[in-house]
């Protein structure tokens, strides 16, 4: 069964495998056009998720629809259907939309949901500002658990992976991630784990 350990090392190992060939201007074709990096990280058959799915351990398959309006949704290699859903992913290029995406993750019903955003100098945005933005992902991710757990139970082993991509540096991304199971208590809080 994917896990949120392997999906982040997948993830992880695979975005620095596929960003390590694009330098200077190819790198910055992709970087600047919200077309290009969505087609990057998850649109293409090539993409970083589409590649996640192919070596997740045992090889899953990415559906090239969009299920629930998900982005990118995992289910059985050799399967004819999307059904069941073994990973639901939302991606967001814009943080601060980044709730609606929340929202559907809490709404599915599947082993693995993911979420990924960034956090970009080129917004504009100071090292402050792009922490403050992870901190607010926090918040509402903490706030519509709360809401979501009053009115509908979860199997205590579904696992979330949040991770936010970070441009410390131009044109280059640091991860933080979040990992849980729905079974935790996080009323101690959530916190982002850095430096991947």
């Amino acid at each position: 069964m994917l896990t949120a350990d392997h999906f982040q090392n997948v993830f992880l190992k695979t975005y620095a495998e596929k960003r390590a060939p694009h330098t200077g201007e190819s790198w910055k074709v992709f970087w600047n056009n919200t077309v290009e990096w969505s087609n990057f990280m998850i649109y293409d058959l090539e993409s970083v998720v589409s590649t996640v799915a192919e070596k997740s351990t045992p090889p899953l398959t990415r559906w090239r629809g969009e299920p629930f309006r998900l982005d990118a949704v995992f289910f059985r290699a050799g399967g004819q259907h999307w059904f069941p859903l073994l990973c639901a992913i939302e991606v967001e290029n814009n943080p601060r939309d980044f709730g609606t995406e929340i929202q559907r993750l809490l709404s599915i019903r599947c082993p693995l949901k993911v979420g990924i955003t960034y956090t970009l100098r080129s917004d504009s945005l100071s090292s402050e500002g792009r922490q403050q933005l992870r901190e607010n992902i926090l918040t509402h991710i903490h706030a519509q658990l709360e809401k979501i757990n009053q009115v509908v139970g979860e199997d205590a082993n579904t696992e979330y992976l949040f991770l936010v991509g970070d441009e410390a540096t131009e044109y280059t991304l640091s991860w933080y991630t979040l990992k849980f199971k729905s079974g935790d208590d996080i009323r101690a809080g959530l916190r982002w784990a850095a430096g991947l």
